[in-house]
């Protein structure tokens, strides 16, 4: 890793410890009629309250839709072109690597409600440390746990343990919560100081490789529009 990108990914990983931006960036407040979404920029991921569900690129504009059918088309078309704009101009990963980064968080700090999502009774696999597999029924998760760690399971312990969590997707994307005695109160994501981990440094190389992946595009951009860059030579170069 070149001295960029390690200290890229320690300014960031100083983020997560901090957990300061994993809140709600009021993206979309100068649209009125689209108070429901809300973007948090950290996890790279859009969400809205009325359907409890992340957003992608794919489905942002049809979903959009269905929430303002009641404006007179040339609404609509105002709402949904300016919202378009917006979202163009965010980072939106797919889902599944929204709840990477969640998990890859989760590993460190206590991760609490969402406020957009519902909070479930969900059952996580117990076997061993490297396995954080969530799913929503008993049957799932003794489906997973006979597919993949039929030689690992111990009477000594539950193979499995009911945990609240939430989810991305409706029947998809889980991951393990740690909700306050106000968590309907909640109105963003806090944290609380690191707990230890026996992966720890299979974590943080993991860490390494989201983040170098993420700056190793952006520099890659960013090289891009500077080789286009010419000064004209006509041109007096000042200060002022």
């Amino acid at each position: 890793m070149s001295i960029s990108s390690s200290s890229d990914f320690n300014i960031n990983f100083l983020t997560f410890k901090e957990a300061s931006s994993f809140r709600e960036k009021e993206t979309f407040k100068e649209i009125k009629e689209l108070g429901f979404l809300s973007y948090y920029k950290d996890f790279k991921l859009l969400l809205c309250s009325k359907y409890s569900l992340g957003l992608i690129s794919s489905t942002f504009k049809s979903h959009l839709i269905k929430h303002i059918k009641l404006y007179t088309k040339e609404e609509k078309d105002s709402i949904v072109s300016r919202a378009l704009i917006i979202f163009n101009s965010l980072e939106v990963s797919s889902l599944k690597e929204s709840l990477d980064l969640i998990i890859l968080f989760s590993k460190y700090f206590e991760l609490q409600v969402f406020k957009e999502l519902k909070v479930l009774d969900l059952f996580k696999c117990n076997i061993n440390n490297n396995c954080s597999i969530v799913l929503s029924s008993k049957d799932t998760i003794k489906r997973h746990i006979s597919k993949n760690h039929s030689s690992s399971s111990s009477s000594l312990d539950p193979s499995y343990i009911v945990i609240k969590g939430q989810a991305l997707e409706i029947n998809k994307f889980f991951f393990e919560i740690k909700p306050s005695s106000s968590i309907l109160d909640s109105r963003s994501l806090v944290s609380s100081s690191p707990r230890p981990s026996s992966s720890r440094r299979d974590t943080i190389e993991q860490a390494k490789e989201v983040f170098k992946a993420s700056y190793s595009k952006k520099e890659e951009q960013y090289l891009e529009e500077l080789s286009s860059f010419q000064l004209d030579p006509r041109d007096k170069l000042s200060p002022f």
